[in-house]
């Protein structure tokens, strides 16, 4: 299945929203347009984004690496610029997060383990542990 394009190559991803006019006859349809290209970026600072970009809204959008001149790492699925979707965060103290993100946090299922082969298995709200996780050592 191809995704839709417009006549001047951009992406378009059409949603459906539910419209409170009681008399509208018809739901109101959303179009967000993206153009999305490969692309690696250094930052004067060292950092490095290496994946693909949206150039309508000028940001990280899809799949990419992102190198943080600190020694973290994230890979995964970008929206609109923020982290969300499946992902690995490798973090400068040891520690990898393997699961989901939603706006920047780790949100849903995902799996911490930390340098000292402690892990935690569960869910997360909000960059936090929570529910009915285990942890593990």
């Amino acid at each position: 299945m191809t995704s839709p394009h417009d006549d001047d190559g951009s992406l378009l991803s059409t949603s459906v929203v539910e419209g409170n006019d009681p008399k509208a006859p018809t739901p109101v349809v959303v179009e967000e347009r993206f153009n999305v290209i490969s692309k690696s970026f250094t930052f004067g600072n060292g950092d490095r984004y290496e994946g693909d970009f949206d150039l309508i809204n000028a940001a990280y959008h899809g799949n990419g690496k992102f190198k943080w001149a600190s020694g973290m790492v994230y890979d995964g699925a970008w929206w609109k610029g923020r982290r969300s979707g499946f992902g690995r965060l490798s973090c400068t103290d040891g520690s990898v997060y393997e699961g989901d993100f939603v706006n920047n946090n780790k949100h849903g299922r995902g799996i911490l383990t930390r340098a000292d082969g402690g892990k935690y298995e569960g869910p997360w709200v909000d960059d936090k542990m929570s529910g009915d996780g285990g942890v593990f050592t």
